[in-house]
């Protein structure tokens, strides 16, 4: 019986990964390094909870958003109605203690990260974060 339960327990885990493969909104995107940024290609992990992951290095960039939230009010989105409610229903992409990340490159205070672990967040879960929130 354990062993059924171990099977299932890694397909769900499959499917969970399959299904989180893709959870930017399309066409969002976040900045490159520039030649000012110092690159790294160094792990570490993250100490912070929901640390927000931005499209640029800085607050004045946008935090990055899951695009689920785009398949689930549809046009919605553009509606100066709808504008305030859909900002709070609005889902951002964040990593959060535990997580293993690359640092890409290194701007000021800020890191071009791609998460490494969970593996499954890998193509998701690309941007900035505060260079505070990484740890050795």
């Amino acid at each position: 019986m354990r062993v059924s339960y171990l099977k299932l327990s890694f397909l769900l885990a499959l499917v969970a990964g399959l299904a989180e493969t893709n959870l930017l909104y399309a066409g969002q995107s976040y900045e490159p390094c520039d030649q000012e940024a110092s690159k790294s290609g160094e792990v570490y992990a993250v100490d912070g909870t929901r640390v927000n992951v931005r499209s640029g290095p800085g607050i004045d960039y946008d935090k990055l958003v899951k695009a689920s939230a785009e398949e689930n009010w549809g046009s919605e989105i553009n509606s100066e109605k709808n504008n305030n409610a859909e900002k709070r229903r609005r889902r951002y992409i964040t990593v959060t203690k535990g997580y293993i990340v690359r640092e890409n490159c290194r701007q000021g205070d800020w890191s071009q990260i791609t998460v490494l672990s969970p593996d499954w967040l890998r193509k998701s879960h690309r941007g900035w974060v505060k260079t505070r929130y990484l740890i050795n």
